[in-house]
């Protein structure tokens, strides 16, 4: 798994995703990497990421344009 992840700058996840991940002991475990969490609700910002609440396909195709890791 942190093979996977040292090969990525980015993840993306739902809501329920990072509220779980926010459960965890320790600190916010992709502090080096682009967050994206889509949530359906306008949320206030958040250390370490970005919440989205546009299409998410959209948000993929656009994303998938920009340079970065897989």
């Amino acid at each position: 798994y942190d093979a996977f992840v040292a090969g990525t700058d980015t993840t993306l996840m739902g809501y329920e995703t990072y509220a779980k991940i926010l459960t965890f002991e320790g600190p916010f475990p992709y502090p080096n990497h682009k967050n994206f969490v889509f949530t359906r609700k306008n949320r206030q910002t958040a250390d370490y990421v970005e919440f989205i609440s546009e299409n998410i396909a959209g948000f993929v195709q656009d994303l998938k344009q920009e340079n970065g890791k897989n």
